[in-house]
Formats: C-alpha cells, structure tokens, sequence
C-alpha cells in the first residue's frame, strides 16, 4: 500500500500570488509498473513586466528568504549572493539587497 507524508508546508502571498513549498515523501512497494499523474495542471499568469531600472533595491520582510527577493526581483540567488557578499544568511528581515542590472543602450 503507498503511503505519502506531507511535512513542512509553507504558502506565502505576494501581489495576487501564492507560493507554495512542501516536501513529500512517497513509499511505495511492488514490482508492477504504473503511470500516475502528480501534477494535474498549471495555470501561468499573464507575463512579468520587465523591470527597466539599472538599480533596484529591496528591504527584505520577516520571515522571506534569499529564493523569495530573487523572485520578487526576477532575477537568481549566485546573483544576488555575488552583488550583496555582505547581507547574512539567513535573513532576518530588514536587510537591504541591491541589484545591479545591465540595460542595453538603445532603450
């Protein structure tokens, strides 16, 4: 009999947006094949606007995580490690994070 365990589960809201994390661990026992379906569909919103800033800087709230400004600031976590060597992990909340983008000339 398969059995699923569910822990950690976390869901954030942000600008009409939900984030949800959960790990999950399946046993399962047998010698039969079976092709099963673990995510049934995935709705996309309409695309992100492109931030057409060369700085940007983003004072982290309570309880985000370095995943959560990279994503806020559509950009990775090397990044932001890379351009912010001296923000502690984990964050706090309050810490400023600046991002420096190159922006083409013909804008």
């Amino acid at each position: 009999m398969p059995s699923v365990i569910v822990t950690n589960v976390a869901a954030k809201s942000r600008g009409g947006e939900v984030d949800l994390s959960f790990e999950a661990i399946v046993n399962l026992k047998g010698v039969s094949e079976k092709t099963i379906c673990v995510v049934s569909a995935i709705e996309t919103g309409a695309p992100k606007e492109e931030n057409d800033f060369a700085i940007s800087l983003y004072i982290v709230q309570k309880g985000e995580t370095l995943w959560d400004v990279a994503k806020a600031l559509n950009t990775s976590e090397e990044i932001l490690l890379r351009q912010n060597a001296d923000v502690p992990l984990p964050l706090s909340g309050g810490e400023k994070v600046i991002l420096y983008r190159e922006l083409p000339f013909d804008r």
